[in-house]
């Protein structure tokens, strides 16, 4: 069982990937408001973290790199959800070093998926 965070701030969205987590077994922890997530990653250590690229005050992308920047967290891998697909989007989270680039609308189980996997590739030795 992992512990995944999601930060979207679109509640359906945050719903429907808990309800998808929760169905393999992971328990979730959500967040709808962008500017608390250092605060409750640094409490909860989540195994995983999706980010919604675009919500209110800070976006997804702002937020890895702060999270990146702090040395506690930088190794907790991160998933970035958007809407925005296309080939700059993908290449954006890709040279920043973002593990996964999740494009809505989205399948949760695939989701579930490829979280589960990018966290088995975090912890192998």
């Amino acid at each position: 069982m992992a512990r995944i965070m999601i930060v979207d701030d679109e509640e359906h969205i945050v719903e429907t990937l808990q309800l998808a987590f929760k169905s393999r077994g992971h328990e979730t922890i959500p967040l709808s408001d962008p500017t608390s997530v250092l605060s409750v990653v640094r409490e909860e250590h989540p195994d995983a973290i999706i980010l919604d690229l675009l919500m209110p005050g800070i976006d997804g992308y702002k937020l890895y790199h702060d999270l990146m920047a702090d040395e506690l967290l930088s190794s907790t891998p991160v998933a970035i959800i958007t809407g925005h697909s296309g080939p700059l989007y993908e290449r954006i989270s890709r040279e920043i070093g973002i593990a996964l680039h999740l494009v809505k609308p989205f399948n949760p189980f695939d989701v579930v998926s490829q979280v589960e996997e990018l966290i088995n590739k975090s912890t192998a030795p």
